[in-house]
């Protein structure tokens, strides 16, 4: 028979009813915490990033003294990103081994890179003094986006009565610690492991970051769930510290490679399904 967290869950389930698969079987009644992935299993990271990318032509506007709707500019920031993004190559990524990569360090380049790329992308000649003015407006726009899905908030109220709870992402901090703040889910999380705040290397799927968040939370492999979109990153490298996982398969993708997840939920409050027994085979 389940303990009382799973019957206080299930008395949740029906409120917010979520659709859940099982993959491999296991015994959850040993699970004292869980941890999640935050962009795409928390937070739509299109709707912070496009958020973002506004606020930064708005900006790179304000600056340069530029009249007219930042809707004629919207068309440029995927070519900004693109640039940005080779450029980080070159300049950052190429050759450097993954044990020495800064998560930190890596999106503060892109981003200033994006700014750059973008204000010459606007007509415009960029200075030092202009990329840091709309690579801040960038960041600024992800951390105030109203970016969160719809079941999200309810279902971590209903699960941290239950579990102390954790996030681990990969990502510069500032990704992480102000949308937190800015959608008021910090009082949710008993920990937060973040790849941009835990030195080079220190990413998704690499063991270590998953053995940071269970020492934190003081919990077993064995005690805990992981919850995340990304298969490779979240699901393998749960699993393969010994920890449950749960895939948030939100667009119906057909599961290929070697992940395997434990459980398959539709979105996160297929969570509560799944701690309470009544996920569907």
């Amino acid at each position: 028979m389940r303990n009382d967290k799973a019957l206080h869950i299930a008395s949740a389930v029906r409120a917010l009813s979520g659709e859940a698969s099982l993959t491999r079987a296991g015994d959850l009644d040993s699970i004292k915490a869980l941890c999640f992935d935050f962009g795409d299993t928390l937070v739509n990271s299109k709707i912070f990033v496009s958020n973002g990318d506004k606020k930064a032509i708005e900006e790179a506007m304000r600056f340069y003294h530029l009249d007219g709707s930042p809707a004629r500019y919207l068309s440029l920031t995927e070519r900004a990103w693109d640039d940005a993004g080779r450029e980080l190559d070159e300049k950052y990524c190429r050759g450097l081994p993954l044990t020495k990569h800064d998560s930190q360090l890596s999106g503060e380049l892109a981003t200033r890179y994006f700014a750059e790329s973008l204000t010459r992308l606007m007509g415009q000649v960029p200075s030092q003094e202009s990329i840091a003015s709309v690579a801040e407006a960038q960041l600024k726009g992800i951390m105030t986006a109203d970016s969160l899905f719809p079941e999200v908030k309810e279902t971590l109220s209903v699960l941290h009565e239950s579990y102390p709870l954790g996030i681990i992402s990969d990502n510069m901090a500032e990704y992480v610690e102000g949308p937190l703040r800015h959608l008021d889910l910090k009082k949710f999380f008993k920990v937060v492991v973040i790849s941009g705040k835990e030195g080079p290397g220190i990413t998704k799927p690499n063991p270590e970051i998953f053995r940071r968040a269970l020492s934190r939370l003081k919990v077993q492999p064995g005690e805990a769930l992981m919850v995340g979109d990304n298969t490779r990153a979240d699901i393998e490298g749960a699993r393969n510290v010994g920890m449950f996982t749960v895939w948030v398969n939100r667009n119906r993708e057909k599961l290929t490679g070697t992940a395997k997840p434990d459980y398959i939920v539709g979105d996160l409050s297929g969570v509560l399904d799944v701690l309470s027994g009544s996920f569907h085979n």
